[in-house]
């Protein structure tokens, strides 16, 4: 479960990671969310 959890927590800082890295990809998440 850790292992898991440790993968879950991994992929959210990389696709935080993406949408720094891109704008463009951060705006149009932020659209979404609101």
């Amino acid at each position: 479960m850790r292992f898991a959890q440790r993968q879950i927590i991994f992929l959210l800082c990389f696709l935080s990671f993406e949408c720094i890295q891109s704008e463009d990809k951060f705006q149009y998440t932020q659209n979404i969310r609101a």
